[in-house]
């Protein structure tokens, strides 16, 4: 199931008024019983405008936006997986879900970023692979169309190395392609290994939400920022336009530069129907790594948004960004600046915060595709408040600490203790036990076993022997 039911936009809609009339009622009756503030004070007048804004942000998400009626888009595509120190049998599967597409690409091209252990490859006449120094996911993406004819390519796909698509996912995320006004387009993401632990449920549950809601109610606009590189889909003449910027302005911020190009253009959407599973961290130090890495991007290109974007993403991220510099404040002015008797406002503030975060979780509720109804509303009821509190105690602060590291050039992904606990977790059953004192001759013998399996391409790198160029 990719799609909502009706009887699940039913219940959204539903779930909609109910929160608003909830919020809207333990306002009023805290200002009743409680605040004794005046009707045009700056509380009211606050709550009024949250509650209008996540009126439309809620609505959005119940209408939705679908290109189920557009015809899949005609022309040549070429899919880029970037991989960097991934664990093997899960790139396998990711490059695997691309050739079994019910509309394959016309070339996969797989470039391991420098890994330290080579990945493994395997033929297929879609599948070129690629090896290069570890010179991060946009010169990987980048190194592979200079070898291309870009007259010769209609559209560009970015799939992470950890993402396994759905079979019918790049028809879906190809429809409104064929709408010229659409750049861009991003699919919609299912944690793959949310069964692994309580902190990957709970990561299902806020992503899944986010692109069911936040990201929804930029997609009626056209208005999406950033697209995912868990996967995107862009016109070709787009990033070759703007390959070498591209490439020089940064290493951070990979998808959300690629979304700059296409908004400058005309409409960047999401496609919930292009359902894609990608394996999320699952521990809090690499989610706290990740959230990092992510809103880096956030603040280094805050400044160009504000200069280049078009209205309608301008208010989007003007919106975003002044909850994020308020919320602080507002923290502050509640837990410490106000005095004793009206502490009771943080009453208020918890209750409506709540009130609206689960009429935003309910969305997953009744419309979180591939899962059954009971497993989905015992998420939504007793895994909302762990969103909330993950939220405010590592998503909010990783966000803040970034500020300090938009400046930082690393990719920071896959570090050494990621890839440790990535051989750690794989299965061990085939391997035989090691000898330390074969180890140096071991390792000589793959450099040899490489050498001798590789060649070298002027502007990509190395590639197998059996590599189409």
């Amino acid at each position: 199931m990719s799609t909502p039911s009706r009887s699940g936009r039913f219940w959204a809609g539903l779930i909609c008024v109910a929160a608003v009339l909830a919020a809207t009622a333990w306002t009023t009756y805290y200002h009743l019983v409680w605040g004794h503030a005046e009707p045009a004070s700056v509380t009211f007048w606050f709550y009024a405008a949250a509650t209008a804004i996540m009126i439309y942000y809620l609505a959005a998400a119940v209408k939705g936006r679908t290109f189920t009626h557009l015809p899949v888009a005609q022309g040549r595509v070429v899919a880029i997986v970037p991989a960097y120190n991934e664990e093997p049998e899960l790139l396998r599967r990711t490059v695997q879900a691309l050739i079994d597409q019910t509309r394959p690409p016309d070339e996969i091209h797989v470039v391991d970023d420098g890994s330290a252990v080579p990945v493994q490859s395997f033929d297929h006449p879609l599948v070129t692979w690629h090896r290069q120094s570890n010179q991060g996911k946009r010169h990987a993406q980048a190194n592979v169309l200079r070898t291309l004819d870009r007259e010769r390519i209609d559209f560009i796909v970015t799939v992470d190395s950890d993402s396994v698509l759905d079979p019918d996912a790049l028809a879906h995320v190809l429809r409104p392609m064929s709408d010229q006004r659409i750049q861009a387009a991003t699919g919609l993401t299912l944690v793959e290994n949310r069964h692994k632990n309580l902190l990957t449920r709970v990561v299902d549950l806020e992503m899944v939400t986010w692109c069911m809601v936040t990201r929804m109610a930029r997609s009626i606009l056209g208005a999406v920022a950033p697209t995912s590189g868990i996967l995107a889909i862009y016109r070709a003449d787009l990033v070759y336009d703007n390959l070498e910027d591209y490439v020089t302005s940064g290493t951070a911020g990979d998808d959300r530069r690629l979304t700059h190009y296409a908004l400058l253009r005309g409409q960047v959407v999401a496609v919930n129907e292009a359902l894609v599973h990608s394996a999320l961290p699952e521990r809090l130090g690499q989610m706290w790594r990740q959230r990092v890495r992510w809103f880096k991007s956030y603040w280094r290109y805050v400044g160009w948004e504000i200069e280049h974007f078009p209205l309608i993403p301008l208010l989007f991220r003007a919106y975003a960004m002044i909850f994020t510099v308020v919320s602080p404040l507002v923290y502050a002015w509640v837990l410490i600046l106000l005095p004793g008797h009206s502490k009771l406002v943080l009453v208020q503030g918890f209750g409506y915060w709540m009130i609206m975060t689960w009429a935003q979780t309910a969305m997953y509720a009744a419309m979180r595709p591939q899962m059954r109804l009971r497993t989905r509303v015992t998420a939504w009821l007793f895994l909302t408040p762990l969103v909330s509190l993950v939220n405010l105690l590592l998503v909010r602060p990783a966000m803040y600490w970034a500020i300090f590291k938009a400046k930082d050039q690393s990719w920071m992904t896959r570090t050494q203790d990621d890839l440790a606990t990535a051989i750690e977790d794989a299965p061990t059953k085939t391997l035989a036990p090691l000898d330390p004192a074969s180890l140096p001759t071991r390792i000589v013998a793959a450099v040899e076993h490489a050498a001798e399996e590789t060649r070298i391409l002027p502007s990509v790198g190395t590639l197998p022997k059996h590599a189409r160029v």
